[in-house]
């Protein structure tokens, strides 16, 4: 049988998450001058020399340069590019800015778009796949554990840090699922591999059990990321004293379609990998309707996690950031759509926390409590 690509040949930094434009919420005013100067900002801040501003540190990710007093770190993938394509990173690091209420000086960003952990070289599908997996949870967590013992190591006056990116069983089954979905020959060689050979709708619970029940396997019997996880658990257990947030994922719906199928994934891997200490929080997105709380649809739920609201209208250096620019009726000018997503929940929490401990503490225990009945987020809703 012939060998199908994997999803990627390389290990990447995974859990973009995706975010959902509310294009019903009123566009403001922008006028054209102002537009044209965050162009031409935007282009000046991407010809930028690199070593103006960013560091190389041992393990190879990029960190801010000229940081000293900064106490808040975030780790993401950072860049503006001038047509307003904004990375990720940009964004979550002016929500944990704002939340923080302490401006530029204090937060530290953390760039880890580094290099592969390791490629894929397997010679038939079955190993393929579990290789896929085990290097992509494998990679993800060695790679994080390389960037919180950076900060960990030389920035000592950091006690707050945020990562709005994650890797856990939901979200591998989920990245699967969509490559079958997409590809027919992949899908073949997958039903085939999991026992059902035959067209299968990857969408459906039944064929998403089928994979989620490959990851559980391929996940628990890997030596290589139980030794990960063990270097991760370490490296949190050893700075107590520094809060850790990570975002939940945003692959809520897959655990749905799980559930409906029977199954729920082991706890150790049924949400991003962290440890018990209770300054290690896992946060997920929810929306307030009337005085409840609900989760949204796209978060990913543990028993671990808080929760804040998932919704972002950020800027940067006083300039708007755009998930899209949308034309408005005459004259058309662009304008800025919020972004939704686990991934900026994350950042509102830590910089909540790295603005008052003891505020946010109290804040976390008066949160909503559970809704009666329902699947809710922890101890409920924060923003």
């Amino acid at each position: 049988m012939t060998n199908t690509p994997l999803l990627t040949p390389l290990w990447k930094p995974v859990c973009r998450e995706s975010c959902l434009p509310n294009l019903s919420s009123p566009a403001p005013d922008i006028h054209l001058g102002e537009a044209q100067q965050r162009e031409q900002d935007a282009l000046a801040a991407h010809t930028q020399n690199p070593q103006d501003t960013w560091t190389t540190g041992p393990a190879g990710l990029l960190l801010e340069a000229n940081k000293p007093d900064a106490t808040l770190a975030v780790i993401d993938t950072f860049g503006t590019a001038p047509n307003q394509k904004v990375d990720h990173g940009e964004i979550t690091s002016a929500l944990a800015m704002q939340a923080s209420g302490l401006g530029e000086s204090n937060l530290l960003r953390v760039d880890d778009s580094f290099s592969p952990f390791k490629p894929v070289t397997a010679q038939n599908f079955g190993d393929g796949l579990d290789q896929f997996i085990e290097s992509r949870y494998a990679g993800f967590t060695h790679n994080t554990t390389a960037a919180l013992k950076e900060i960990h190591e030389n920035y000592p006056q950091i006690n707050t840090i945020s990562q709005s990116q994650g890797l856990s069983g939901p979200k591998l089954t989920g990245d699967i699922a969509r490559h079958a979905q997409n590809d027919p020959n992949y899908a073949l060689q997958l039903g085939q591999e999991l026992g059902h050979p035959g067209p299968l709708d990857w969408n459906k619970p039944a064929p998403q059990r089928l994979i989620a029940e490959r990851v559980q396997d391929t996940l628990a019997a890997s030596p290589e990321v139980a030794g990960e996880l063990t270097a991760l658990r370490q490296e949190l257990a050893d700075h107590p004293e520094v809060a850790y947030f990570n975002s939940a994922g945003n692959d809520g719906q897959t655990q749905d379609l799980l559930s409906q199928a029977g199954f729920r994934f082991d706890p150790a891997w049924n949400g991003s990998p962290q440890s018990t200490s209770p300054l290690t929080q896992s946060v997920a997105a929810a929306m307030p309707i009337g005085p409840d709380a609900y989760p949204t649809t796209y978060s990913q739920r543990t028993l671990n996690d808080i929760a804040f609201d998932g919704r972002a209208r950020v800027t940067v250096d006083g300039q708007p950031l755009c998930e899209s620019a949308t034309a408005r009726p005459a004259p058309l000018l662009p304008w800025c759509a919020p972004f939704q997503g686990t991934s900026f929940a994350a950042p509102l929490a830590a910089g909540t926390y790295n603005a008052d401990p003891q505020a946010y503490e109290r804040l976390r225990m008066q949160a909503l409590p559970p809704v009666e009945g329902a699947t809710v987020l922890g101890t409920g809703m924060l923003h």
